[in-house]
Parts: C-alpha cells; structure tokens; sequence
C-alpha cells in the first residue's frame, strides 16, 4: 500500500500475519508491519492477541 501526500511524501506499508485457534473459544494471533517514510523505515511493530469467544 503507499499514499503520496500533497507534499510529495511516499509512505510505504507492509505487514503480515496469522491467527492460530487453540481451540473452539481460544485463539492468539501475531501481526508485524514495516512503514516507510520517503524511501526510509520509519516504523516497525510487532501486534500481538488474544481471542475468546463464547
């Protein structure tokens, strides 16, 4: 994904992940994205969750 700005920035994303169910109420998931600002990584994050469901 990128998006220029009105100034010309490049801002760049991606990002990739996964979810794992342990079982029928339980399930983690992991995300890590890497942004770009004008040709240089200005962000990384790693996301990490948790999911119950009745």
């Amino acid at each position: 994904m990128a998006h220029v700005s009105r100034r010309g920035y490049n801002t760049s994303e991606i990002s990739s992940g996964f979810d794992y169910s342990i079982d029928t109420h339980n399930a983690v998931s992991l995300m890590i994205e890497r942004d770009w600002s004008n040709g240089k990584a200005s962000f990384t994050g790693i996301e990490i969750g948790y999911r119950y469901r009745l």
